[in-house]
């Protein structure tokens, strides 16, 4: 079947630009968290470059238009000869190539990024009652932005990390997770939590019942063996969760 695909690819400087800066990192999640034939995401972060050695082959399929026959027989000679796999689901693949045409064909948004001067930062902050302590988290104004930038601030201590912007919207989202906090704002039991697709940020919500909101936030350097982690409390007023719920969701491109 001839692929239907007739977008203009880009030429080779922008390419290698839009590769280094977002469709690289952008494909290994994409392998590792929608492909994993060989079931590792369980044992994130220790496997987390186990398809990266792939990547390059299937870019480089899909900038040369094959079609999405030979795209899906690429996939499947990698998982039956270089991996040893046999008898897997064939829709499992089919839907797989799908889903990266798709993520191949929609770059325009990536190359008005390329060819502007300068990236337009949209942030979300959430100030603490106390100590006067903040949380940051910026990310460009384009809603698949493949990093987030988070800052947190209070009692004295500051930490600011790079983390996963999760462009093909994998993970919760963290609009939704602050959009539940702000429907039961009189309050619930136990904990409400949030991550990162890669961990490296996270947060933890508690109500204590009289009105008072404890935010715990973990921020650590990247996935690997000692990197520095940092936890940090923002503390938040119950009453006025509806409105950081509100922050969040125009934030988050997934929140809605």
């Amino acid at each position: 079947m001839a692929s239907d695909r007739a977008s203009e690819p880009l030429p080779a400087d922008e390419f290698a630009r839009w590769w280094k800066e977002t469709g690289e990192h952008e494909l290994r999640q994409i392998l590792f968290w929608r492909w994993d034939p060989i079931g590792v995401a369980d044992h994130f972060p220790n496997t987390a470059d186990e398809y990266d050695y792939y990547a390059p082959r299937i870019v480089q399929a899909l900038r040369e238009r094959v079609s999405t026959d030979d795209l899906e027989d690429l996939l499947r000679e990698l998982e039956e000869e270089e991996m040893g796999l046999t008898g897997l689901a064939s829709d499992r693949l089919r839907r797989l190539t799908s889903l990266l045409e798709f993520w191949f064909e929609n770059l325009a948004a990536v190359v008005a990024r390329l060819r502007a001067d300068a990236a337009v930062m949209v942030a979300f902050t959430l100030e603490s009652s106390r100590e006067g302590g903040f949380l940051t988290i910026e990310r460009e104004e384009r809603p698949t932005a493949e990093w987030w930038y988070v800052t947190v601030e209070t009692g004295g201590l500051r930490a600011a990390t790079r983390t996963d912007g999760d462009p093909m919207g994998i993970a919760e989202s963290i609009g939704r997770f602050f959009k539940s906090l702000g429907e039961d704002w009189r309050g619930w039991d136990g904990e409400r939590t949030w991550s990162s697709i890669e961990g490296t940020f996270a947060l933890n919500a508690t109500h204590d019942g009289l009105g008072h909101v404890p935010l715990r936030v973990h921020l650590q350097q990247n996935v690997y063996e000692h990197a520095w982690q940092v936890d940090a409390v923002i503390h938040l007023e119950a009453g006025g969760l509806p409105a950081v719920a509100r922050e969040a969701l125009r934030f988050d491109p997934y929140g809605g």
